[in-house]
């Protein structure tokens, strides 16, 4: 590749995008050399930019991309060069279904366990075994490392196995002859896309007693009985036992006197004092988080006390498992109207609205919402029966929402059900939701208990999460911890987040670590498209002009309601759609205007089932519809049937 070749440029430095997408960080690399082209030390600490990344690749086209490995992209990699690098891989247990193939032999990814330990690169050839193996071609890429990665030029291929997805990633977990960290998630087993043996008879129920016989057993296998240090693991030992016992003799000094207990009768020596209180610190804020229900009104710790709470399910509750005899009175209970608003927001699912800033993100939400309340089609988007929605607006201030709410009600009736209800900071002083908090958590609990409403609505992930850090995969663990509790409870949730600018494509990236996607079912991205070439290029839009002949304002213009004016034109793209179907469009445009009454009105392309109810129109038949839609000829005639 050179530069004679824009094109190819232009797809290089996309995936560069895709990548930072990723939440990755990423650097440039010699050819010839494989050595960086740039000082990046600070690159170990920090994603590059856009704009970093387009000059990077414009000034060295042919240059490689690496990923900047560790704790900054959340990411390590264990490299194997030959094939008995990869066989002695297999046999320790480095195995993962997400892998890039390269000229000598493969990359396998691992996700960083996020607990703030740093392990740094390891070489097999000059290993003298106890760190890490001392096996040639065999190479760890840590922290302040690096690794090739996949572009439109070069011979290296992403390969998840079959079955998986790239969310599949297995967490790292340290092992004896490995670098050293703590508080790890265990690794699944994977080889070729397929789970290896699993031996049932470790598996135990979990609790203190369980946890203390199996350390038992393990520390019966070393001489003199006691767990040796160095390797074995004996920090996650002690942080998952405490985990347990936290439920039976509560948080404080009872907790850190059964830590040492425990250690005392199983380690050789006991953890180091700081981080034996970062285990407990660790532990005390995981439970004020994931269970603010284990906690009183005062922030006493009474999980221990009642023993519903101790599981935080009735003590008598059997354990259920299904089969697909159950799939109708699964259906039952999910009821007939599987879609609350067609295709986009399914009931019972996880919805992330992104944007740029001052791009429209909130009135998109905010429109969709009245609508659902309303029962009224939005757009291109069929709606079913009202929905009852609260919804957490942490950032627009009482003149807009008069505005707003005034003209949702001129444009589509008052909401005489009182289905759209808002929670606000300015009308709350006193009771502030800080979801980083557990008194946030509790408050946010109740505020959804007092409404029972079907969607919940959080405005934005940035506000509801004040110093939230957005690369870092375990804080993002934690959001989707509670997106997942809501979800779980029964409530459909849509998140508002920011993406970063927006490339002169419209493609507009979610500020973050790639962990945000892992609990979402669809994600829709919102980029103004503005008529002005110069206005879109100062507010990172998408200019009118760039869609060539096919203009949207002109498109949305045709079916404005006569005598109305079009003000907004939006481009709504979807993102990650977790069971694509025949209704959804990667792209539509929503316009918003206002008619010479005042009144608002909503208008966007057509639908899937419109467009080939116009073909039809046209006198195009059901085959030659498929075709020209690329969709299946059973969808085509069920739309055209309806």
């Amino acid at each position: 590749m050179d530069s004679s070749n824009p094109t190819l440029t232009q797809q290089k430095i996309d995936e560069c995008f895709e990548y930072l997408d990723n939440g990755w960080s990423i650097i440039p690399i010699a050819v010839d050399t494989k050595k960086p082209l740039v000082k990046w030390k600070a690159f170990q600490s920090r994603q590059a930019t856009e704009e970093e990344v387009t000059e990077w690749f414009t000034r060295w086209p042919k240059a490689l991309m690496a990923l900047v490995t560790g704790d900054v992209s959340d990411i390590y990699v264990v490299d194997m060069d030959t094939p008995e690098a990869e066989q002695k891989a297999d046999e320790l247990g480095f195995v993962s279904p997400v892998q890039v193939r390269t000229p000598h032999g493969s990359h396998r990814y691992f996700r960083h366990p996020g607990d703030g330990q740093w392990r740094g690169p390891q070489s097999g050839s000059g290993s003298n075994g106890t760190v890490w193996p001392q096996v040639d071609g065999l190479d760890w890429r840590g922290d302040g490392s690096y690794a090739l990665l996949p572009t439109c030029d070069n011979h290296y291929h992403w390969h998840v196995a079959e079955g998986f997805a790239f969310e599949d990633m297995p967490t790292w977990q340290d092992r004896a002859g490995e670098p050293e960290g703590t508080d790890v998630v265990p690794m699944p087993e994977y080889i070729s896309g397929t789970l290896i043996h699993l031996d049932l008879s470790k598996i135990s129920t979990d609790n203190a007693k369980d946890i203390w016989k199996e350390t038992s057993a393990r520390a019966n296998t070393f001489p003199g009985g006691k767990i040796p240090r160095g390797g074995s693991g004996i920090y996650n030992m002690t942080f998952r036992y405490l985990g347990r016992a936290v439920l039976e003799v509560g948080i404080g000094e009872a907790l850190e006197a059964a830590g040492r207990e425990y250690m005392d009768a199983f380690f050789t020596a006991p953890l180091e004092e700081a981080r034996l209180q970062q285990n407990l610190a660790s532990i005390r804020r995981m439970e004020k988080l994931n269970h603010p229900e284990r906690f009183d009104n005062d922030d006493h710790y009474i999980g221990h006390l009642s023993p519903d709470r101790v599981i935080g399910v009735a003590k008598v509750a059997a354990r259920h498992y299904i089969t697909d005899d159950d799939a109708e009175q699964l259906r039952k209970e999910v009821g007939e109207q599987a879609f609350l608003v067609r295709p986009i927001i399914r009931k019972g699912s996880i919805v992330q609205v992104a944007g740029y800033s001052g791009h429209g993100k909130s009135l998109f939400t905010y429109l969709l919402m009245c609508h659902l309340a309303r029962g009224k089609r939005f757009g291109c988007f069929e709606i079913g029966q009202p929905q009852k929605v609260l919804y957490f607006d942490f950032e627009n201030g009482r003149g807009t929402l008069a505005n707003l709410l005034a003209s949702m009600r001129r444009s589509w009736g008052p909401d005489r059900a009182g289905n759209l209800t808002i929670w606000t900071p300015f009308r709350n002083p006193e009771r502030e939701i800080n979801l980083k908090t557990a008194d946030g958590m509790r408050e946010l609990a109740c505020c959804v208990k007092e409404v029972e409403p079907d969607v919940v609505v959080i405005d934005t992930i940035r506000s509801a999460f004040p110093g939230l850090k957005e690369n870092s995969a375990e804080e993002w663990r934690e959001l989707n911890g509670i997106a997942l509790k809501l979800r779980n409870a029964g409530y459909t949730v849509v998140f508002l987040h920011h993406t970063n600018k927006p490339t002169e494509s419209g493609i507009a990236r979610e500020a973050g670590s790639t962990n945000q996607l892992t609990t979402l079912e669809t994600q829709i991205k919102i980029v103004q498209v503005f008529r002005d070439k110069e206005e879109a290029k100062n507010l990172a839009g998408i200019w009118d002009g760039a869609y060539d002949n096919d203009s949207p304002w002109h498109g949305l213009e045709r079916i404005s309601p006569r005598g109305g004016l079009l003000q907004v034109v939006l481009e709504v793209q979807l993102g990650k759609v977790r069971e694509w179907t025949e209704d959804h469009e990667r792209k539509q445009f929503f316009g918003i205007g206002e008619n010479a009454d005042g009144k608002r009105f909503v208008i966007a392309s057509m639908s899937p089932k419109e467009k080939a109810r116009h073909l039809a129109g046209h006198g195009m038949d059901v085959k030659a519809i498929a075709a020209e839609m690329r969709r299946s000829l059973a969808a085509v005639t069920q739309w055209l049937d309806a």
